[in-house]
C-alpha cells in the first residue's frame, strides 16, 4: 500500500490524521508558533480512494443514505480542487462529524477558481442548528490555520495577514541588530523576485533581512514610502530594501535582500583600501558603485520628493566575489536620526538631502580607497574635532561653510589621484558639497558624470 493511502478499514480516518500529522511542518514566526501541511501533500493525501474509504466506515455519514451516484459525485467534488480537499482534511483532523460536509460545501464551488484557502469560504448556514454551529466552532475552525498559509508577493506592502499562517521562519536568535533579523520563507509560498532556494534546506529560501516596525506612526510612514517608491524596485530592489511587507497582529514586517554588511564594516574589513597592490577593487569597480549610488538616490528623489525619503545607511551586497554598494532608503520623517547627512540650512528643497548625503558618503569612500580604513578614521576624528558635530559643514558669523578638514582632504585627494579619471571624480564630489544649493550638483548629474568616466 502507498504511504499516502489509508486502509480500507474502520481505521481509515485515524490513518488520514496520522498522514496529516506526519507531513505537518512546525516552526516559529517571531514569538508565534505555526504549523502547516503543504498543498502538494494535501493533494497526495485527500484522494478519491481515501475519501471513499473514510466515508464507507463512517456510520453517521452512511446514515445519510446518499445514493451511490450522488455519493460518487460528492467525492469527485471534494477531490477536484484544492479548496474542498483542504476543507475535508480540516474536518477529519478536527473530528468534525462528516454529516456536516455536504451542506458546508454547498454553494462554495464558485469560489474554487479564485480562492487558495478555505478560510472565510465556509460560512455556517443560517439554517444550521445550534449544535452544528458549536461543532464547527470547536472542531473545524481551530484546525483551519494549518491549511491557510499566505503567499508572499513582491511589491505587496499593504496586506494584513493577521488571520493567516505566515510562511516565514525567524526567532529572537536570528536578530542582527535592533529590530532587524535574518529570516527565511517556505519556498512553496513565496512569489518574490530575485530570491533563491536555500542550498542547506530546499524547503526554504535563502536568508533574507526582516525588519519589524511596531510604532503606529512609523508603520504608516513606511507604508506610504514603500507605495510611493514601488516602481523603483524594478531597478533598485536593494535600495528599496523591501521585497514584500505585511501586517501581523499590530506589527509591520518588511523583507528584503540580506546585505553582506554595511559600508563601514566593508571598508574596515578591506582595511588597505583600493589602491593597495593586493586589492581587487579596481577603479572601474569604484566608478560603477559611485554611479549606482547616485542613480538610486536620483530615482528616489524623483519618485518621492525631498521630504519623503532619506539615506538611512549604505549597504554592501555580495555575489560571489562581486560587491555592490547601495543606499538603504527610509521615510523622510526619520531625518532627525541621521543628522550627519543634513545639508547646510536644513532645507527641504528637492535634491538637497540626497545630493549632500551622496557627497558626504563619496568623500569617505575616496579617503578609504586611497589611504585605507585608518586614514578614514583619522579624517573623521579631525573633522569631528573641528566642527564638534558629525556634519561636514559649520556656521561662522552667520555663514555656512564647508569645514576646513573636508576642503583640505579634497585637495589631498586631487594630488593623490593625479591627472585622470579619479581627479574628475574629486571635482564632481566638490560640486555635490557646494554651500550654495543653487550651484550644487544633483545626484542625476553626478551619476551621469560617473557613467562618462567608466
Amino acid at each position: 500500500m502507498s504511504q499516502s493511502k489509508v486502509p480500507d478499514t474502520v481505521s481509515a480516518a485515524d490513518r488520514l490524521r496520522e498522514l496529516i500529522e506526519k507531513n505537518t511542518v512546525y516552526y516559529k514566526f517571531d514569538a508565534t508558533e505555526f504549523s502547516y501541511i503543504s498543498d502538494e501533500r494535501v493533494k497526495d493525501i485527500v484522494t478519491s480512494d481515501n475519501v471513499a474509504r473514510i466515508f464507507r466506515y463512517d456510520v453517521d455519514f452512511q446514515g445519510l443514505h446518499m445514493p451511490p451516484d450522488k455519493r460518487d459525485n460528492f467525492i469527485r467534488n471534494i477531490t477536484s480542487h484544492l479548496i474542498p480537499q483542504k476543507i475535508f482534511a480540516t474536518a477529519v483532523l478536527g473530528r468534525l462529524p462528516l454529516t456536516l460536509l455536504p451542506w458546508m460545501m454547498k454553494g462554495i464551488a464558485r469560489y474554487f477558481q479564485d480562492a487558495k484557502s478555505p478560510k472565510n469560504i465556509v460560512v455556517v448556514s443560517e439554517k444550521a442548528d445550534l449544535n452544528s454551529q458549536r461543532l464547527i466552532s470547536e472542531r473545524y475552525e481551530p484546525f483551519q490555520a494549518r491549511f491557510c498559509v499566505a503567499d508572499l508577493h513582491s511589491k505587496h506592502y499593504d496586506t494584513d495577514l493577521s488571520e493567516w499562517t505566515i510562511p516565514v521562519v525567524f526567532t529572537e536568535s536570528d536578530r542582527i541588530e535592533g529590530k532587524v533579523f535574518k529570516a527565511r520563507v517556505h519556498w512553496s509560498y513565496q512569489k518574490l523576485e530575485g530570491v533563491s532556494r536555500s542550498t542547506e534546506d530546499g524547503a526554504l529560501t535563502e536568508y533574507l533581512a526582516l525588519k519589524k516596525v511596531t510604532d503606529p506612526d512609523d508603520i504608516e510612514a513606511w507604508k506610504e514610502f514603500l507605495n510611493d517608491t514601488r516602481d523603483v524596485a524594478s531597478t533598485f530592489m536593494d535600495a528599496v530594501c523591501c521585497n514584500t511587507a505585511f501586517m501581523f497582529k499590530g506589527s509591520y514586517y518588511m523583507m528584503s535582500e540580506l546585505a553582506h554588511c554595511d559600508l563601514d564594516e566593508f571598508m574596515r574589513s578591506n582595511t588597505t583600501g583600493g589602491t593597495h597592490p593586493d586589492s581587487s577593487l579596481t577603479v572601474a569597480w569604484l566608478l560603477q558603485q559611485l554611479r549606482d549610488l547616485a542613480d538610486a538616490l536620483y530615482v528616489f528623489e524623483m519618485m518621492s520628493g525631498a521630504d519623503k525619503s532619506e539615506l538611512h545607511n549604505v549597504l554592501v551586497f555580495r555575489e560571489s566575489e562581486n560587491y555592490r554598494i547601495r543606499p538603504q532608503m527610509c521615510p523622510g520623517h526619520h531625518r532627525e536620526h541621521h543628522a550627519e547627512n543634513e545639508p547646510p540650512g536644513n532645507t527641504l528643497v528637492p535634491g538637497d538631502w540626497h545630493a549632500w548625503a551622496l557627497g558626504c558618503v563619496v568623500v569617505q569612500i575616496l579617503v578609504w580607497y586611497v589611504g585605507g580604513y585608518s586614514a578614514l578614521q583619522a579624517f573623521l576624528a579631525i573633522q569631528s574635532e573641528e566642527t564638534g558635530q558629525k556634519q561636514f559643514w559649520l556656521r561662522r558669523d552667520g555663514q555656512f561653510m564647508l569645514c576646513q578638514t573636508v576642503s583640505m582632504k579634497l585637495e589631498e585627494l586631487r594630488v593623490a589621484f593625479g591627472d585622470g579619471k579619479m581627479e574628475e571624480v574629486v571635482d564632481a564630489v566638490s560640486e555635490l558639497l557646494q554651500m550654495n544649493r543653487g550651484r550644487r550638483m544633483s545626484c542625476g548629474s553626478f551619476g551621469t558624470a560617473m557613467e562618462e568616466l567608466m
